[in-house]
C-alpha cells in the first residue's frame, strides 16, 4: 500500500518536471527563430552586396571596352584587368559566403521541426500519464468498493449465521 502511493505521487510530480521541460525547449524555440531572423538579414545584405558587386563589376567591364576601343595606357588596362580579377574573386567569396547561409539556414530550419516534434512528443506523454492516473483512480476504487462488499457480505453473512445458531 505504501509503494502504491509513493509511485501515485511520483507520477502527480512527473507533469510539473514535464512543464518545466516544455518551457525550456519553447525558450530554445525562440532563441532559434531569432537567430534564424538574424540569418536572413545577413544573407540580404549579403544580397545586396552581391548585387552591388555585380553593378561595380558591369561598370568596369564597360570601361575597359572604352579603354580597348579608345587604345588608352597600357598601364591603365593592366591596372583594371587586375581590379576586376580581384573583383571576380571577391564575388566568388562571397557566393561562398552565401551558399554557407544557406546551408546553415536549412540546418535551423531542421533544428526547428526537432524541437517541434519533441514538443508534441512531450504532450502526448503528458496525455499518456494523465491517463495512467485515470486508471490507478479506477483501480483503486475498484479495490476499495470490492473491499468493503466482501468484507460488508462476509461479516453480515457471520452474524445471520450467528444470529441464527442463538435461536436455536
Amino acid at each position: 500500500m505504501f509503494s502504491r502511493v509513493v509511485w501515485f505521487e511520483l507520477l502527480l510530480k512527473l507533469p510539473d518536471d514535464l512543464n518545466q521541460l516544455q518551457l525550456l525547449l519553447l525558450l530554445l524555440l525562440l532563441l532559434l527563430l531569432l537567430l534564424l531572423l538574424l540569418l536572413l538579414l545577413l544573407l540580404l545584405l549579403l544580397l545586396l552586396l552581391l548585387l552591388l558587386l555585380l553593378l561595380l563589376l558591369l561598370l568596369l567591364l564597360l570601361l575597359l571596352l572604352l579603354l580597348l576601343l579608345l587604345l588608352l595606357l597600357l598601364l591603365l588596362l593592366l591596372l583594371l584587368l587586375l581590379l576586376l580579377l580581384l573583383l571576380l574573386l571577391l564575388l566568388l567569396l562571397l557566393l561562398l559566403l552565401l551558399l554557407l547561409l544557406l546551408l546553415l539556414l536549412l540546418l535551423l530550419l531542421l533544428l526547428l521541426l526537432l524541437l517541434l516534434l519533441l514538443l508534441l512528443l512531450l504532450l502526448l506523454l503528458r496525455l499518456l500519464l494523465l491517463l495512467l492516473l485515470l486508471l490507478l483512480l479506477l483501480l483503486h476504487f475498484y479495490y476499495y468498493y470490492y473491499y468493503y462488499y466482501y468484507y460488508y457480505h462476509y461479516h453480515r453473512h457471520r452474524n445471520y449465521c450467528s444470529n441464527r445458531r442463538h435461536h436455536h
